[in-house]
């Protein structure tokens, strides 16, 4: 998905959404518009987790503008599609 977003491909990125979150989210992104490669570089690498067989919840790790050093923790929720593909439920 950060990759996707970083190349402002939009359609693409939603490919790694649930379809049930899709419609939020790329409204989200078009707003963004030409920022969105700036956006998706500030989004962290995976810090935590843990998976399942049918679902992961895993931590991406983000700076923490008002505490050089530190960082705050986002979860992000993963299942698996009746299609064997793993996507975001919930972020």
């Amino acid at each position: 998905m950060k990759s996707r977003l970083a190349a402002s491909q939009i359609p693409l990125a939603l490919n790694s959404l649930n379809p049930s979150i899709r419609p939020r989210f790329q409204s989200m992104w078009t707003v963004r518009g030409n920022d969105l490669p700036n956006v998706a570089a500030k989004l962290g690498p995976i810090a935590t987790g843990q998976i399942s067989d049918v679902s992961a919840e895993l931590t991406m790790a983000l700076p923490d503008i008002d505490r050089p050093g530190a960082f705050l923790g986002y979860p992000l929720l993963f299942t698996r599609g009746g299609d064997g593909v793993w996507r975001i439920f919930k972020m």
